[in-house]
């Protein structure tokens, strides 16, 4: 696990008098919005065991992380639906949901449209960032996104008027170069770091 100040040696030098607190503060943002962005930190999270009677379940995240988004869900290996809480046809409060699958509504908990057979294992592949009380990043985006990420909290330092350390024109330069990051990384995540582009499955009318 890579923490924030791992990355001081290389940011107090264009940073001077930045405390330590508010410089943790923009690591931690950049990270978020880069890791939202790109949704580059995928796992699949640990197995849910399917009780009988229960229809909602935890998002049981590592590392402090928050959910981005659920992408995937199998139950035993075979896949299952991801739904879309605004199109779910009536209130899963009220009984089981016509649809088949499992939808969240708050990226911390999800329900499942129908009673899936008891005792199966629910594996949810899910995007995360780093969470509120997150300390840092899992050590293999660190050394892969470490000037990334320093660009972004690097342009909203700068921009902060009347520090020691501002610098609106490099401010400048740094969001630029955060944003060009983003979206080398993301093409990179959608991919799956190969040369391969995902395509979509055809449906048939």
């Amino acid at each position: 696990m890579a923490v924030w100040a791992d990355w001081y040696p290389g940011m107090l030098v264009t940073l001077p008098g930045c405390p330590d607190p508010l410089l943790n503060q923009e690591l931690l943002f950049a990270a978020q919005l880069f890791m939202r962005r790109t949704r580059c930190w995928m796992v699949w999270l640990e197995p849910t065991r399917i009780l009988a009677g229960s229809m909602e379940y935890d998002l049981d995240t590592p590392d402090r992380a928050l959910v981005v988004r659920v992408e995937k869900a199998a139950i035993d290996g075979s896949p299952i639906d991801v739904l879309s809480w605004r199109q779910i046809d009536s209130d899963p409060d009220l009984g089981s949901a016509p649809q088949a699958g499992l939808a969240s509504n708050n990226r911390t908990t999800f329900r499942l449209g129908r009673q899936c057979p008891v005792g199966g294992m629910l594996s949810v592949q899910a995007s995360l960032m780093p969470g509120r009380y997150s300390t840092g990043i899992p050590d293999e985006f660190f050394y892969q996104h470490e000037g990334a990420i320093a660009a972004g909290a690097r342009a909203r330092l700068m921009a902060m008027p009347g520090m020691t350390w501002t610098n609106f024109e490099l401010a400048g330069v740094h969001a630029g170069a955060f944003d060009a990051a983003i979206n080398a990384a993301t093409v990179d995540a959608y991919r799956g770091y190969t040369n391969n582009t995902p395509r979509r499955r055809a449906h048939w009318c």
